[in-house]
């Protein structure tokens, strides 16, 4: 019997090593494909829906002087940047027909000056849509592996929610989701006024980051007075000359009232209200506002301290307020991208994330089919720029209005998928929850009784 020599031995390692090095070049180059492949697929799909609400009041504000433009209130630092993209446009070696006879509430001229627009107009969601899913991956790299960072991108990027919401519906709770991420990524590296900045800016494009700052404010207790200075120092100071100050001097004292009333907007979202009114699953109030005095009390005794689980805190409160609180469908987009690290870095992959993003699915589905673009003059945002687009929106503004049981069948759907997106909410709230407690003490709470 003859052994190998330990030259033929690192030859063989060499070989096997080149075979490994070969697969992963492979499976890279097929991963990056598929990243092309999804993001020209966002990109085709912005141009081709620009019949939606959101979009088209973006749009009606670009003719408007600045100074109405900064009246416009809470949503002024949008529409200033949608003014500007329309002013380069504007310098563009071509035709520019008016935007009132090209585009509205719900007709539009495709033509390549006005398509050219339209594209323009939509770079920055797709650029913070790229942005957002670039910062899924570096996280879930740190704390995991290059390998499956690619694989968290790519479930980003074919995300139907995210497309639907941001692409095609052309809402920018994205960049109000990317703001959020980036705040939570900076305070868990105890990053604090990168955080505070990061954290102002989404609150400056959509207040609805806001609902996380009492989590960042119970990790701060546990952090020194300086540290939670900065923090301050960022958030207050970049909301204030971002967010608030466009708005008072472009409306006075007006824009201070149109501030406060935003506040108040989202929380009568948030506590005003718990189902909207097609609904037929309805909870009491008094159930989210037991449900968040629990979760906070039960922060303080049973979190564990780790700066690294804001993450974790942070989705698992949006997941109790999202479960019971009157929201719009495109309002989940703010928690996704934690909730698509979580998913990654958790120990255990934890099976609710399919059953949560595929109920959120149903809801867009039935929100924008049934709703947002069921009047008859588009397919999911599509114009009816021929007959198959006109058939198939006459289609769905057929089955919207279809009585069955006095209502109609987005009343009879939503009910089920509402109770089903509540009980998968709460589910998987309760499984991060106690992923992150002091088992030792909530036995000693519990006496032992729900505790394994």
């Amino acid at each position: 019997m003859t052994h190998a020599g330990p030259s033929e031995f690192r030859v063989e390692q060499r070989h096997y090593r080149g075979l490994y090095l070969n697969r992963e070049v492979h499976e890279s180059s097929k991963i990056y494909l598929y990243f092309t492949a999804a993001f020209i697929a966002k990109i085709f799909l912005s141009a081709m829906t620009p019949l939606s609400s959101d979009f088209l009041a973006n749009v009606s504000f670009t003719e408007f002087s600045w100074r109405n433009v900064l009246a416009s209130g809470f949503y002024a630092p949008w529409y200033g940047v949608m003014k500007s993209i329309t002013s380069l446009w504007a310098l563009l070696p071509m035709e520019h027909p008016s935007l009132n006879s090209s585009i509205g509430f719900w007709y539009v001229t495709p033509n390549v000056s006005i398509m050219t627009l339209l594209m323009m107009q939509k770079a920055p969601l797709l650029i913070f849509d790229a942005a957002t899913a670039l910062v899924i991956g570096r996280i879930v790299a740190t704390h995991r592996s290059p390998h499956l960072a690619q694989q968290a991108v790519l479930l980003w990027l074919i995300n139907p929610y995210v497309t639907l919401t941001t692409e095609m519906f052309g809402t920018w709770d994205i960049v109000s989701a990317f703001f959020l991420l980036v705040a939570v990524w900076m305070f868990a590296k105890g990053r604090f006024l990168e955080s505070g900045v990061s954290l102002g800016l989404g609150i400056a494009a959509k207040m609805y980051p806001l609902l996380a700052l009492p989590i960042f404010l119970m990790f701060l207790t546990r952090e020194k007075v300086k540290s939670t200075l900065r923090f301050a120092v960022g958030t207050l100071g970049t909301y204030s000359i971002v967010g608030a100050l466009p708005m008072i001097l472009g409306a006075g004292h007006r824009g201070s009232v149109e501030t406060l009333a935003e506040l108040a907007y989202v929380g009568g979202n948030v506590w005003g209200y718990t189902l909207n009114s097609t609904a037929v699953y309805t909870v009491g109030i008094s159930v989210l506002v037991v449900a968040s005095i629990l979760f906070t009390l039960g922060f303080f005794v049973l979190w564990e301290p780790r700066r690294t689980s804001i993450l974790e805190a942070v989705l698992c409160l949006y997941l109790l307020v999202f479960a019971f609180s009157y929201w719009e469908t495109q309002f989940l987009l703010n928690l996704l991208p934690l909730l698509t690290i979580y998913y990654f870095v958790a120990e255990r992959r934890n099976p609710p994330f399919f059953a949560y993003v595929s109920s959120a699915l149903a809801f867009v589905l039935l929100d924008f089919g049934y709703y947002y673009a069921s009047w008859g003059h588009s397919f999911f945002f599509i114009p009816n720029y021929n007959q198959v687009f006109q058939h198939y929106s006459n289609l769905l503004l057929f089955i919207r209005q279809w009585p069955i049981g006095g209502g109609d069948v987005s009343t009879l759907l939503t009910s089920p998928v509402r109770s089903i997106f509540v009980a998968v909410s709460l589910y998987y709230s309760a499984w991060i929850f106690l992923r992150n407690t002091d088992k030792q003490l909530l036995r000693r709470i519990l006496g032992g009784a729900f505790v394994n």
